[in-house]
């Protein structure tokens, strides 16, 4: 993400660079739309007439010469030249470094070879360079008019001519921004946009502004292909600075804090942001805007529907964010977006929001009614994108509930005991160390079900195939996965299915919320965060999976005892459907201790005697209770007692979203249990 287009000079522009679109912090952005120019000027951003389609497919430089006429190697030796005199340079307050700017951004206009460029800048120690230079350019005093210091005004030209090249070269090259991480450069910008004279309502000057403008554009890329730079944003008070600058009147700096803001904030943050700015009002109308026109981009400031688009997805992994895209309006442009006439990466960010929105039984009427979005969904299941067809599929099985055809799936109601496995449900970032786990596990006697390879065909059969047959599945704790729709459609789907569930915490000190804390919030999770603790939690880990899953063994349960585990840390959240258990972190190293007697003697009941006890309570035939919680077993029915006393929010929406109770019954069937176990 770069800035708008200048009023002077026409911006460059780039390709989509694709990603996977599952996550969205891998997608590549449309940078044209994103891009600074080096024409000297403060002017600000207007329309995208003068983006570089508008004129010739050839960059011009101030002598009308075609660029492409230097090459590559030129260009390198250009840069290696112009670093060399850098970073031997003390004050880069001078009209020599200004000239050095300039040719570097010029350099970095380049769409075709930028990303090669920018590795080869950023070897040459362009993100060490970035401290040194801007910590020299303030210590000028920029936005004092009164300030004795003659180089004051050649410094803040100078400020805007190297953020040129830093805003473009991070544009594509996710080393750069990776390493802007590490030396501190993303911290300091942060830090600069709390100076007082860069505040939200002292922006009507375009100086200033655009030192903001470039600071966000830098900001933005950084955290779209920097790899860890979440994790500093939050350290170093992003989020408050950026939803304070949110208050400025200038438009293209709200959208480019909101954009920025949707990688960086969590659950409760999202909800917060979004509640009274009309920030998904504004994406929704954009998204619009870029839709009616024949290159997907706005005409105010040119931001590409892609970009737009992901930010929408970022922020829709708030549930309550999801209801309110529904209801302003915001499944139509999924429907146009779903066509030949848009790219695959347009087509998976929408078919991916569409599987996002169904998670929501509230939006799940609405979009089965809107004949456009599920017509175009059915349609795209067949498309040649592999990545397309899944959202596609995974969208319409939410929306429908598991009610669609699956290829090669037949649901599976009963299966022998000795022929269910472990499956271990994940994301990729972690697969080493679940491979380390898988093959520790086998060697045990269990039988293990993994994605190793990612699964090719009808992906959505395969999963639903593999959690009906398991016996336990391992949930793999992180940011990633929570956000991940695959893994929220696979474990909701194990849970559905009353399959036990595990929980494994994979990223250290993270706090689940909303929907996976919702899952596993009165749950134990073993610590599995460090290579390490494979071999060291093993032995913890298979004694809590008992003889479950192995091969030519029975499917019992084997009571907790001595085992090390902990609670599961989440982060109290009220989502729209399963509020996630108020539960905070808790350094317990058993399992909490079962009320009085009762639960003791109940988590030997077999099925049937669950039934017995719902019969005598008169529960049986009321509602369906009886056939809803047919299988239930003992183990179960105290789990769901204990769910009851530890998140009462999460069970009681649960009982009536996913069984369909309605209130009376529930509060029989809560009063019964009340009584069974105390």
């Amino acid at each position: 993400m770069g800035s708008g287009t200048s009023a002077h000079k026409p911006s460059a522009s780039t390709s989509p660079t694709g990603g996977n679109m599952n996550n969205n912090k891998d997608c590549g952005l449309d940078a044209r739309s994103c891009e600074v120019v080096p024409d000297g000027t403060d002017a600000p951003y207007t329309n995208n007439e003068n983006t570089l389609e508008s004129q010739t497919t050839e960059d011009k430089n101030e002598d009308g010469e075609s660029s492409k006429e230097q090459n590559v190697e030129e260009k390198k030796a250009s840069i290696a030249e112009t670093m060399a005199f850098l970073m031997t340079v003390q004050d880069f307050a001078t009209e020599e470094c200004h000239e050095k700017f300039t040719t570097l951004g010029k350099i970095s206009m380049d769409r075709a070879n930028r990303l090669e460029l920018g590795r080869y800048i950023m070897e040459l120690g362009f993100a060490d360079l970035y401290v040194t230079i801007h910590s020299n350019l303030y210590s000028h005093d920029l936005f004092n008019l009164e300030s004795p210091d003659e180089s004051r005004k050649q410094a803040q030209a100078n400020l805007k001519k190297m953020r040129v090249a830093y805003w473009n070269f991070t544009d594509c090259t996710a080393e750069l921004c990776t390493a802007l991480g590490q030396t501190g450069a993303l911290e300091m910008t942060i830090k600069e946009l709390t100076h007082p004279e860069l505040s939200h309502d002292k922006l009507k000057k375009e100086a200033k502004r655009y030192v903001v403008q470039g600071a966000l554009g830098v900001l933005l890329n950084s955290i779209r292909l920097g790899e860890g730079n979440r994790a500093i944003y939050r350290k170093a008070g992003a989020v408050e600075i950026l939803h304070t600058l949110m208050s400025c009147t200038f438009l293209i700096v709200r959208v480019q804090c909101l954009l920025t803001l949707s990688y960086i904030i969590n659950e409760e943050e999202s909800e917060k942001i979004t509640a009274s700015d009309g920030s998904i009002d504004t994406l929704l109308t954009w998204i619009r805007e870029a839709l009616r026109t024949k290159n997907h981009k706005t005409k105010r400031f040119g931001f590409s529907v892609e970009e737009l688009m992901i930010g929408l997805n970022n922020l829709a992994l708030n549930d309550n964010n999801k209801v309110k895209i529904v209801q302003k309006g915001g499944l139509d442009p999924l429907a146009k977006m779903l066509t030949v006439a848009f790219s695959i990466q347009e087509q998976e960010l929408a078919a991916g929001l569409a599987w996002k929105l169904a998670f929501i039984p509230s939006n799940r009427p609405v979009i089965q009614q809107h004949k456009p979005l599920i017509e175009a969904l059915t349609s795209m299941r067949a498309c040649e994108s592999v990545t397309v067809r899944e959202a596609c599929t995974g969208a319409l099985w939410e929306t429908s509930e598991g009610q669609i055809d699956l290829p090669g799936h037949v649901l599976h109601t009963e299966h022998l005991a000795n022929d269910k496995h472990i499956m271990i449900s994940y994301q990729w970032d972690v697969q080493r160390r679940m491979i380390m786990l898988k093959d520790q596990l086998i060697k045990a006697g269990y039988r293990v079900w993994m994605d190793v390879d990612k699964m090719e065909g009808d992906i959505l059969g395969t999963m639903a195939e593999a959690v009906e047959n398991s016996a336990v599945v391992l949930v793999s704790l992180s940011q990633k996965y929570k956000d991940s729709h695959n893994t929220r459609t696979e474990a909701t789907y194990a849970y559905k299915q009353n399959i036990p569930i595990i929980p494994l915490l994979v990223e250290e000190d993270y706090n689940a919320d909303g929907w996976l804390g919702a899952l596993v919030g009165t749950l134990l999770y073993f610590k599995f965060f460090e290579d390490g603790q494979v071999e060291q939690n093993l032995p913890h880990l298979v004694q809590e999976i008992g003889s479950r899953g192995k091969a030519g063994q029975g499917d019992a349960v084997v009571m907790r005892t001595n085992i090390q585990p902990v609670k599961a840390p989440v982060t109290q959240n009220k989502p729209p459907t399963a509020p996630a258990a108020s539960v905070s972190t808790a350094s317990a190293t058993a399992a909490p201790p079962l009320p009085k007697a009762g639960p003791v003697a109940v988590t030997s009941w077999d099925s049937g005697q669950v039934q017995a006890w719902l019969r005598e309570n008169q529960l049986a035939g009321e509602g369906g209770v009886g056939d809803k919680l047919a299988g239930f077993d003992g183990q179960l029915l105290a789990q769901m007692h204990r769910q009851c006393q530890q998140a009462p929010e999460f069970f009681h929406n649960a009982l009536r979203h996913d069984l369909g109770l309605d209130y009376r019954t529930l509060l029989r069937l809560t009063c019964a249990l009340e009584k069974l176990m105390t």
